[in-house]
């Protein structure tokens, strides 16, 4: 799977789930917070890009200061998709 692909999965569950404005743009390096996604949508996400990829995110790794962008979220997913997959 392609980092590409990830991203644009990622982008579709924001607006999907999170009633973003369809004609705001979301680019990959734009961080969440200025979007207007509090903490509570952003546990919501994770949980969405889990059941959506098959993978668990590490609690250490759930602060929203790291992974606040679409890009961090899915290099996060394309290290980990691949260790699932092999496991």
């Amino acid at each position: 799977m392609e980092m590409k692909n990830i991203e644009s999965d990622i982008v579709t569950l924001l607006y999907d789930y999170y009633d973003m404005p369809q004609d705001m743009i979301i680019e990959s390096e734009t961080d969440l917070r200025t979007m207007g996604m509090d903490s509570i949508n952003y546990i919501r996400l994770i949980v969405k890009i889990e059941e959506h990829y098959g993978i668990e995110f590490e609690d250490s790794i759930l602060d929203y200061g790291t992974l606040n962008s679409v890009k961090r979220l899915a290099e996060y997913v394309m290290a980990n998709k691949y260790v699932e997959d092999v496991i």
